[in-house]
């Protein structure tokens, strides 16, 4: 059975085949395979079983998602699964309402930007607003397009995977794919107010 995980970072899988574009990741990881996602996979056609990817294709534009996709697609085995974890759009957009929940506030609290750099100009004190949040969030990391669900269903649809459905972070109804995510890398419940799952079939 071969599993490849895409754009792996430091967080590595054991029994999966874990690549990134980084290659000085290697150093904590010797077996990292380099693979550019917008570029052809070095991989043939139905050679994989399942794919998992986390806070990835958010990285890459529209174009390149869905070249990608297409990619997976083909290297897939027939009835072959992906599984995508990825920023939601409707986080960013719940995160401007009045009736904010705890843990949004905490969010906010712990994830606000440029403070320093403003401070230090006088113009402003404090940069823990939804405001800020919201546009740091669309563009810092390197972040090209962020995802709602229905538009990721559409394109994973578009290239022909079926039976796409929606599951908790950690959660799935194949035990491959369970307890994946990387939750410990943020506070507890932030990842999970970040991110919406899908997964689909080929």
């Amino acid at each position: 059975m071969k599993k490849l995980h895409l754009g792996c970072g430091r967080h590595f899988l054991n029994g999966w085949i874990n690549t990134d574009i980084n290659h000085e990741l290697q150093q904590y990881h010797p077996m990292l395979q380099y693979l550019n996602v917008t570029k052809p996979f070095p991989y043939q056609n139905q050679e994989i079983d399942y794919i998992f990817t986390e806070h990835l294709i958010e990285h890459i534009d529209f174009t390149s998602g869905r070249n990608m996709l297409r990619e997976c697609y083909r290297v897939l085995k027939l009835d072959g699964k992906i599984r995508i974890c990825t920023p939601d759009l409707a986080f960013l957009i719940d995160m401007y309402r009045e009736d904010k929940s705890k843990l949004q506030i905490d969010y906010i609290n712990e994830n606000y930007i440029f403070s320093e750099e403003l401070r230090k100009t006088n113009d402003i004190t404090s940069t823990k607003s939804d405001t800020f949040i919201i546009n740091n969030f669309v563009r810092a990391w390197g972040h090209e397009f962020i995802y709602d669900e229905k538009t990721l269903k559409m394109l994973m649809s578009l290239v022909g995977f079926k039976n796409i459905k929606s599951y908790d972070l950690s959660e799935s109804d194949d035990f491959e794919f369970k307890n994946l995510e990387n939750v410990d890398r943020m506070k507890p419940g932030f990842l999970k107010l970040e991110s919406f799952v899908l997964e689909g079939t080929k």
